[in-house]
């Protein structure tokens, strides 16, 4: 009786856990180039559990190009991950399911400031048409593709006497903790599968040359190299 209580306790945790939402607060601030912060703080199961993080991005720029050791073996890692991992084809195969996705997701609000100026006032209102433009479009995307509790609150500040650029984005999105874990390994299957698929098609397993990039051949490629050689 006692165990049968306990399972059943259990269950109904879990159920609630899992039709609980999963709240991610972020806070993104730009300012000239003397400032670059990035906040995310994310709550799930009823705020029992919270994680808050705050990056300096210009900090992780600077260290990152000041180290060039580490700065080499990110952009080599970069450039790999271009021509073997990412396809075209994978990326247009995964467009449909991940736009899906985001129709579970909810928008509670979006708040987007900016000012920026050039120092002449034509100029500025050039930058201003184009700076509206941009925020239109990123507006009509989110509008399309995700549910939104209240619309973007959008602005734009032009400073004609000086030159400088900031900008600020504040939005709290939301999803079901079930649906969140359901969507990312259905993605995650959905990637693997494909791109088992490309690298079987491509042949990129065995491409006579080694992980080192040395140009030795791998074992099948010699033998048939020695078969052919040997007539």
């Amino acid at each position: 009786m006692i165990w049968n209580m306990f399972i059943l306790t259990l269950i109904l945790f879990i159920a609630v856990i899992l039709i609980s939402r999963i709240k991610v607060n972020i806070s993104f601030k730009v300012k000239n180039l003397s400032e670059c912060m990035l906040d995310i703080y994310i709550s799930f199961a009823y705020g029992l559990v919270r994680i808050k993080k705050s990056l300096d991005i210009k900090e992780l720029m600077n260290n990152l190009f000041n180290d060039e050791e580490k700065s080499t073996d990110a952009m080599n890692k970069w450039k790999w991950e271009l021509e073997n991992k990412a396809s075209d084809d994978v990326i247009k195969k995964l467009k449909a399911p991940i736009l899906e996705a985001l129709k579970k997701v909810v928008i509670h609000h979006f708040i987007w400031k900016t000012g920026a100026g050039i120092g002449d006032a034509a100029s500025t209102g050039k930058l201003a048409g184009a700076i509206w433009s941009i925020k239109g479009i990123i507006e009509a995307w989110l509008k399309r593709y995700i549910q939104m509790e209240q619309a973007p609150e959008l602005s734009f500040l032009p400073f004609f006497q000086t030159v400088g650029f900031e900008s600020q984005i504040s939005c709290m999105v939301s999803m079901r903790t079930g649906n969140a874990i359901l969507t990312t390994l259905g993605l995650y299957k959905k990637w693997k599968r494909l791109n088992n698929r490309r690298v079987e098609i491509n042949g990129t397993s065995n491409q006579g040359v080694n992980d080192d990039s040395d140009g030795k051949f791998e074992r099948n490629d010699r033998r048939e190299y020695d078969r052919w050689r040997s007539g």
